[in-house]
């Protein structure tokens, strides 16, 4: 194999510039699909974020009744026994209890309808990163003050801003009037249009005083270690005994969507790579044509000294698996860079008045930065192998099957 390798380096310099160009095309290929990609997984990764880690959690327990009908009633009861008992569990990170209640938010101009979440904020900050996307004022310290940090588009309704007063009116589970002066102390935009454009976040105990539900919730949202753990502790959690009539579900069967919407992101690296490198195959399909072509005299005089012609076509595709191994150095370096800079600085998307895309009920950051992933360079790397290798069997075929009289006599 080593002979073979010589002897497909010496070859492919006696046409260096045509080899070169070769090598060339594929390594742009390499180096114009890692930042793609890394651009894509980006991408991918803040929806995630924000559909899945902020929004959903790892795993989900609500009453059986509640996914569905969303009533007020259906709560979660054995909360204390809950959350202690998944805290429990190994590759558990944090549990967070979550009381939802809609009614009217009302400033002195207007109101808007709004759904407000009572959450514990520490348990909310272990789970999640909403804390992080407050871009006005501070996130919710301790109970006791009716703090409240509501979406920015509900901040632009009702013309409020932060050390203003909202009134929260509406229906508590006893069949009172829920009603509650609520100090807004932060604004935040945090990607989820549900949130940002009617929603409000407070303190769970509050919430639960003014809507008459004590010490429930309607759902429980648990983060896990990694996301792939997440069968595991739904499984761990659906053995508890304060769980045994509830239900519990992964984030991928909470949300079907995305979920499906995940599933495709390795589908769309292979479908964008796979188009980008047929296009490149021609040009070393080519390549590897004329240099066949070219040498049909030095074919046949090798096939007459008694090579084979397994042998000849091992020689041909090595010299294919050469420039794919060049190729893969420099497209390698190059995308490595432009990789970097994505990483660090990102590319802005801004749509209008430096908001980002919208899509799914996700808001984008206007700067969307890659994430380096191994598996999608991984599929690179073999893409390039296979097409050089397939754009060069054929050639090698051609030269493995001359007879050597016709082949000495150029005669193809």
């Amino acid at each position: 194999m080593f002979f073979m390798i010589r002897l497909a380096v010496r070859n492919l310099r006696r046409h260096l510039l045509r080899s070169s160009l070769a090598a060339g095309a594929v390594a742009i290929g390499v180096a114009f699909c890692m930042p793609m990609s890394a651009l894509m997984d980006g991408m991918f990764q803040q929806m995630f974020d924000v559909m899945v880690a902020d929004k959903v959690g790892h795993v989900q327990v609500h009453h059986p009744d509640y996914p569905g009908k969303g009533l007020l009633y259906d709560t979660v009861d054995d909360l204390d026994d809950l959350v202690a008992g998944a805290e429990a569990l190994p590759d558990v990170v944090t549990v967070s209890p979550r009381l939802f209640g809609f009614g009217l938010a009302g400033s002195s101009k207007t109101s808007v309808g709004t759904r407000f979440v009572g959450i514990v904020p520490e348990r909310e900050d272990a789970l999640g990163s909403v804390a992080d996307k407050v871009v006005e004022g501070a996130w919710l310290t301790e109970p006791g003050t009716m703090e409240t940090v509501i979406g920015v588009d509900v901040a632009s309704k009702l013309e409020l801003g932060v050390g203003d007063e909202l009134v929260l009116i509406g229906q508590a589970a006893d069949g009172s009037m829920a009603s509650a002066l609520l100090h807004i102390v932060g604004i935040v935009r945090t990607g989820n249009l549900a949130i940002d454009r009617g929603g409000a976040y407070v303190h769970l105990s509050e919430l639960q005083d003014t809507m008459a539900l004590p010490d429930q919730a309607h759902e429980v949202a648990i983060a896990a270690t990694d996301r792939d753990d997440s069968a595991a502790v739904a499984d761990g959690v659906r053995a508890l005994p304060a769980a045994q009539d509830l239900l519990v579900q992964t984030w991928s069967e909470a949300d079907p969507t995305t979920a499906t919407m995940m599933g495709m992101q390795t589908g769309y690296t292979i479908l964008f790579v796979g188009i980008f490198f047929a296009v490149a195959s021609l040009g070393v399909l080519s390549v590897m044509l004329m240099g066949v072509m070219e040498r049909v005299r030095e074919f046949g005089l090798l096939k007459a000294l008694g090579l084979t012609p397994r042998q000849i076509v091992t020689m041909v595709l090595v010299e294919a698996a050469v420039i794919g191994v060049f190729a893969c150095a420099v497209g390698l370096a190059l995308g490595g860079v432009f990789d970097g800079y994505l990483v660090t600085q990102g590319i802005d998307f801004s749509v209008k008045d430096g908001e980002g895309m919208t899509q799914m009920g996700v808001q984008f950051d206007p700067v969307i930065r890659g994430v380096v992933n191994a598996e999608p360079i991984g599929i690179i790397l073999a893409a390039v192998f296979l097409t050089t290798s397939i754009a060069a069997f054929f050639p090698a075929l051609y030269a493995a099957f001359l007879r050597p009289v016709n082949a000495l006599r150029r005669i193809g």
